[in-house]
């Protein structure tokens, strides 16, 4: 004869049995999830390998298409034209084209019959305006690489050898021997 279980014993049977089939599949669920992971580790890795061994053994069969010159029409009539490899320059060929050139200078001249020289001459590279003051009495703040100090100047005050000629808004007008030269804000 069956023993008699009670209706709360079966109730609790069945709640553990559905908690452990709960459990397998929680724990299956996460095998699979780490079995994806894993799998797509493994694919990374042979990826990066790949691109990294692949430049030094496939470089050689790289071959550029060459190009020829094709002039021809499109559809609004405008007249296309196909550039041959002969036509593409190096970075050195600018490079010679803008040897030696100030390009970022700027010149301008002064009005009282004085030339002012070039901001990026010899005499002054090593001095740079960094700041005006206006006011009454305005100052310049320019500083002094070479020597590596920061003067605040007003008009008619040395810098060394350079005589402060004028201060505008934008610009300083310094004297050094005779000859007046622009720092430009």
């Amino acid at each position: 004869m069956k023993d008699k279980i009670s209706l709360k014993e079966r109730f609790l049977k069945l709640i553990r049995e559905y908690f452990e089939r709960l459990a397998i599949k929680k724990y299956l669920r996460f095998l699979n999830i780490q079995f994806i992971i894993q799998v797509s580790f493994a694919i990374a890795c042979v990826y990066l390998v790949i691109s990294f061994v692949y430049p030094l053994v496939g470089l050689g069969k790289i071959r550029l298409p060459k190009q020829e010159v094709r002039l021809g029409r499109d559809i609004a009539g405008v007249v296309n034209r196909t550039v041959s490899s002969k036509d593409v320059k190096t970075c050195e060929y600018y490079l010679e084209g803008i040897k030696g050139k100030e390009i970022f200078t700027s010149v301008s001249l002064a009005a009282a019959g004085n030339v002012i020289g070039v901001a990026g001459a010899d005499i002054i590279k090593d001095i740079n305006l960094v700041g005006i003051i206006t006011g009454e009495n305005p100052q310049a703040i320019i500083e002094d690489k070479k020597a590596q100090k920061t003067y605040y100047v007003t008009k008619g005050q040395l810098i060394g050898e350079f005589k402060v000629e004028d201060i505008q808004e934008r610009k300083v007008i310094l004297n050094y021997q005779g000859q007046n030269y622009e720092l430009p804000l």
